[in-house]
């Protein structure tokens, strides 16, 4: 298989393996890798200075991270009270030498997160933003309780705005939160005649900040929805919205979209052709090659292309994807 492009993973998490993998490599595959949690993007940003040519880097917060937001925020307001020194501009190299009260072994992010991701931004001018997004499903391992529906909502608007402003893609999760993104994303692009209010978002509380958010949020370049697990036809849906909704992207992973292939099939019908892209959504690069054949196969079948031209067609899909908006 030869010059694909995995559209979303997580090598920065086997990263010595990764670039034993790249050293080997000759088939001119490339990897856009998302980081998850501001404590991984280093390694992320550490890839793609070192390997240009084949990574394509990816920095965002995960929702099962927002409670390291909600900590860093905390310890913030218990250093300022009691007259601590807290990072609050951190420069990209605090990322990966974080003060006593801010790493990740405390699980605490910065509040100077936002300024670092820009950073990163500027630094890479093919950078996504993401992963990042919305889900309904996951707990907190410590404590099992979902996490803060709110606060995910604040943090995805934080991070879209910053992808705008700054004319990027961005990778979203969504899991079980389908009409809740496409409420947020109607809210930010809506029909010219009125505004709607997400009715589906169940905010109580910051409703006003996280509304002023939207209202000053540019178009983003463009919008995959990674491994997505929704209906076909919600994704109609989406691909309906004004302004964006002909740059959303979806991608496909064995890992996700084969547990139900019956379901993805119908998600495929319903999608224009060149906005499909295929990942492989995982941390080892050993898998990779073949989860991103298991996927291309199944295209193959779905679309009743021969494989070669599926792997063109995705890999041009994906090269086009990181381009800024034609307006």
């Amino acid at each position: 298989m030869e010059c694909l492009v995995d559209a979303h993973c997580h090598f920065q998490q086997q990263k010595i393996e990764f670039e034993s993998h790249l050293r080997k490599q000759a088939d001119g595959t490339k990897y856009y890798i998302m980081g998850t949690n501001y404590y991984d993007w280093a390694d992320v940003a550490s890839l793609a200075r070192v390997y240009p040519k084949q990574v394509v880097p990816g920095f965002g917060i995960h929702p099962w991270f927002v409670n390291w937001v909600i900590k860093g925020e905390q310890l913030a307001k218990e250093s300022t009270s009691a007259n601590i020194h807290c990072p609050g501009n951190s420069n990209i190299k605090e990322a990966k030498a974080p003060s006593s009260i801010f790493d990740d072994k405390n699980q605490a992010i910065p509040v100077s997160w936002e300024n670092t991701l820009i950073e990163y931004l500027e630094e890479f001018p093919d950078a996504i933003v993401g992963e990042f997004g919305l889900d309904r499903t996951a707990v907190d391992r410590e404590t099992l309780v979902l996490y803060d529906w709110n606060k995910q909502v604040e943090i995805f608007y934080k991070q879209y705005k910053i992808a705008a402003l700054n004319k990027r893609s961005v990778s979203l999760h969504c899991v079980r939160a389908h009409q809740q993104l496409y409420d947020l994303l109607a809210s930010i692009y809506p029909p010219k005649q009125k505004k709607p209010k997400p009715s589906h978002l169940n905010l109580d509380r910051n409703e006003q900040s996280i509304t002023a958010m939207v209202n000053c949020a540019a178009p983003v370049a463009n919008i995959m929805l990674h491994s997505y697990s929704g209906s076909a036809e919600m994704l109609v849906r989406f691909f309906k919205l004004p302004d964006i909704g002909r740059r959303i992207y979806i991608s496909l992973s064995q890992l996700v979209n084969m547990r139900s292939a019956n379901r993805t099939k119908l998600v495929v019908a319903k999608t224009p052709s060149d906005r499909i892209l295929i990942e492989s959504d995982i941390e080892s690069p050993a898998n990779a090659k073949t989860a991103l054949a298991e996927i291309c196969c199944f295209l193959s079948s779905a679309l009743q292309l021969p494989l070669d031209s599926v792997q063109y067609l995705t890999t041009n899909n994906a090269l086009n994807f990181i381009l800024p908006p034609s307006i």
